[in-house]
């Protein structure tokens, strides 16, 4: 066999990893992305990401275009973070905080060469009952948790127990994709009040949920991970990751509206950067010196 033949075939089997998500923003207390905190996040503007509720600290990293432990476009760190005033207003707690479960946050400086990913404003239904297919992109996998409550406890090397369910000292290291399904509302909240731990009460205007998928990780590290659609190859952000515990069955994640934030986001960004982009028009916000 000759050499081009050769690499054509390990071109072939080789596994790939698919770019379709560079606007994907892992967070991470370590440089090269390990650590135990690894929520998602996504780039809605140049210096702008949004993620879950009390998952950005002032000395994590930001892995904007992540892919693997090894494979990120560009590191950040956040310059100014801004958590939803009204968070702790209903459950007082830094664990599972719904139900305004959304952090705004300004890196360090703006990103070249990234387009980022368009916000959902509430015109096509994409977060109705059982009505859409939607992408995940998420820094996890099944493995990561064991979920103790409903079934016999694996032996992971060492686990970490937090909030009555179990974090395995491996993980995946590599961006999970896939596609799933919206959920009934009334089906998430039945499955949301079996788990164990802390439950706020969950709001159909402020979330939805999405059923579960083989490879969709059920893990706290799950928290701020991006639900997308792609029409006409666009990406739209939908859903962000809420809620990452699972029922041993599979409990649909809990995400949290895009649409209903929309202009929130729209208008903190506005406020925070002074940086131009199309997806965002700030001409209709005047902000007071």
């Amino acid at each position: 066999m000759n050499f081009v033949k050769a690499l054509a075939l390990l071109l072939a089997t080789a596994p790939t990893i698919t770019a379709d998500v560079p606007w994907f923003v892992l967070v991470s207390n370590t440089e090269e992305g390990q650590g135990f905190n690894r929520c998602g996040a996504a780039l809605v503007h140049p210096d702008i990401i949004i993620t879950a509720g009390d998952c950005v600290n002032k000395n994590d990293y930001l892995r904007v275009g992540y892919r693997t432990d090894k494979d990120s476009e560009i590191i950040m760190t956040p310059r100014f973070i801004y958590s939803h005033p009204d968070q702790w207003k209903k459950n007082g707690r830094t664990q599972e905080n719904l139900p305004n479960d959304i952090q705004i946050i300004k890196m360090n400086q703006a990103v070249e060469g990234i387009e980022p990913v368009k916000l959902y404003d509430g015109c096509c239904g994409y977060d109705d009952d059982n009505t859409q297919l939607l992408n995940f992109a998420q820094a996890g996998s099944p493995k990561d948790v064991k979920d103790p409550p409903n079934g016999p406890v694996g032996n992971p090397p060492e686990p970490y127990i937090m909030g009555g369910f179990e974090i395995a000292s491996s993980y995946e290291k590599r961006l999970k994709e896939g596609q799933v399904y919206t959920e009934e509302f009334v089906h998430c909240v039945r499955e949301y009040i079996a788990l164990p731990g802390y439950h706020a009460q969950l709001d159909e205007d402020v979330q939805f949920c999405a059923n579960a998928n083989t490879s969709s990780p059920c893990d706290a590290n799950a928290w701020g991970s991006p639900l997308y659609t792609n029409e006409e190859d666009e990406p739209v952000l939908v859903g962000m990751a809420s809620q990452g515990q699972c029922t041993p069955g599979g409990l649909p994640f809990v995400y949290t509206r895009i649409a209903h934030y929309y202009d929130y986001i729209r208008q903190n960004i506005c406020r925070m950067s002074s940086v131009q982009h199309n997806n965002t028009d700030c001409s209709e916000y005047i902000f007071e010196n």
